[in-house]
């Protein structure tokens, strides 16, 4: 009896090692032999099982397919790489075409600005020269006046010099005329100084006698003649 199961179980065995494929790994029913017939359903179970058997085609197709998805990946990934590094590229070479552009016109405006900087400066100078002249002109402007202002009061005080001795010599003459054999005021200190002399006979030179006083002298003289 026991020799009729131990050749069963040779038997079994033999069969279940020829039956599996070479490919596929032993499950955990081959290592239990000795398990009664009662547990072979939840050997069966398809969770205690490998893993389903794949043709040697369809994996060899589905793994060129796997590389053709990840060669053209890679190819997407090298376009985008490409294409980003000619952004920034674009984006670089902008920023320097910009760059240079701001710095030329910055230049230019500086230039300007320093130009218009030293001509308000020249302009300054000018009128700082002007204001001087101004200020040197004002200063010659007062002293020239005070100096007018004195020649004017000295000329008043010749004037009214000259009015005093031209009534003095026109009275005395008057008298002279009425009076002929008078004694003449002032002939005994030896008449007039002779620059008062000189002084009048400019002055009537200048002056004119006034018609009252030509009214005046008229008939004397006709009746001294």
């Amino acid at each position: 009896m026991s020799a009729r199961l131990s050749a069963g179980r040779e038997e079994f065995m033999m069969s279940k090692k020829f039956s599996n494929p070479p490919t596929l790994a032993p499950t955990r029913g081959s290592f239990r032999l000795s398990e009664p017939p009662s547990f072979r359903w939840f050997r069966d179970l398809p969770s205690m099982s490998g893993p389903p058997s794949v043709p040697p085609e369809a994996e060899a197709g589905e793994r060129k397919r796997l590389q053709a998805h990840v060669h053209s990946l890679e190819e997407q990934l090298e376009s985008l790489k490409s294409a980003h590094l000619g952004a920034i590229e674009a984006l670089e070479s902008d920023f320097e075409r910009r760059l240079e552009d701001h710095t030329r016109q910055s230049g230019l405006l500086l230039q300007r600005v320093q130009s218009e900087q030293r001509e308000l400066l020249r302009a300054y100078e000018d009128l700082d020269l002007y204001a001087a002249r101004l200020e040197a002109d004002r200063v010659g402007a007062r002293h020239a006046q005070a100096q007018l202002l004195g020649e004017r009061d000295r000329a008043r005080r010749e004037v009214e010099e000259l009015r005093q001795l031209v009534e003095q010599y026109e009275n005395e003459r008057v008298s002279v005329v009425r009076n002929p054999f008078s004694e003449v005021p002032g002939a005994g200190e030896g008449g007039y100084p002779e620059s008062a002399i000189h002084r009048v006979s400019s002055v009537r030179q200048v002056l004119r006698p006034s018609p009252s006083m030509s009214d005046e002298l008229e008939p004397q003289k006709r009746r001294v003649g």
